[in-house]
């Protein structure tokens, strides 16, 4: 008798259990499933000096899944070719209007032949203002002409001075004899842009990829290349970009 309430006993204390472990294992279940795709554009794009690229702007078509967030994206310029890469501006621009000038004024040694080059948030080394570009993965930088890195990711603030911080030269003397207004500070206060022509939006001061963070980013993602000086060259097997996102499961 004895024992048959202990089996009694035992196999309450298991149907208890049962329902608490399955708790647990649904609650340890990812809530969100990562998905990483590599979109190409496949088109080479001539870079002719002081006349626009052969494509402007070249786009790429990304059709994702269903309701996904931007966790990262990489950049890739394949088969870069050129006579002076400190003197192309680069500007991606997203299905939903952000931008990111993601290189400019970068490398500022002449003639680069046939590299691939990965612009990545999350790799140590950025672009060089002084010094050779290489096949490799860099940080993206925008450079103004003192050597200093200048843009911020979206949404931030700076306070970056004006192309060269100094204020304008007094005006001309007025019929009274009295100095005129001084002028503006030289540059662009507050940062330093690069302008695209159009169709390109106005470039604003962010040049990391984690601009796009959480954003859908399906739709049609736009490559502007602008000329900065008489130097030539190509992306001789165009571009691409490598989208990770999070969807709920």
């Amino acid at each position: 008798m004895f024992s048959r309430i202990i089996a009694v006993a035992l196999a309450g204390s298991v149907v208890l259990l049962a329902p608490m472990d399955v708790d647990m294992a649904k609650r340890t279940k990812p809530r969100f499933k990562v998905i990483e795709r590599t979109y190409d554009s496949g088109t080479a794009i001539s870079l002719p000096g002081i006349n626009l690229p052969s494509s402007y702007p070249d786009a790429i078509a990304v059709r994702g899944p269903r309701d996904p967030s931007v966790i990262d994206i990489d950049l890739h310029l394949y088969g870069l070719s050129h006579g002076g890469p400190d003197q192309i501006d680069i500007l991606l621009v997203a299905p939903d209007g952000r931008t990111a000038l993601v290189m400019s004024d970068a490398g500022d040694r002449p003639i680069v032949g046939s590299i691939d080059l990965t612009l990545d948030d999350d790799t140590k080394r950025p672009l060089p203002k002084s010094g050779d570009l290489s096949f490799g993965r860099y940080r993206p930088a925008n450079y103004d002409e003192r050597g200093t890195s200048l843009g911020r990711p979206f949404g931030a603030e700076t306070e970056q001075p004006g192309s060269d911080g100094t204020p304008g030269e007094e005006g001309e003397p007025g019929e009274d004899g009295e100095p005129g207004e001084p002028g503006d500070p030289g540059g662009n206060p507050g940062f330093v842009n690069d302008d695209f022509p159009l169709p390109a939006p106005e470039a604003g001061d962010a040049f990391r990829l984690s601009t796009f963070n959480g954003m859908e980013p399906s739709g049609a993602w736009q490559l502007f290349i602008r000329p900065d000086g008489p130097a030539a060259g190509q992306l001789g097997g165009g571009w691409g970009l490598t989208i990770t996102v999070k969807k709920r499961r």
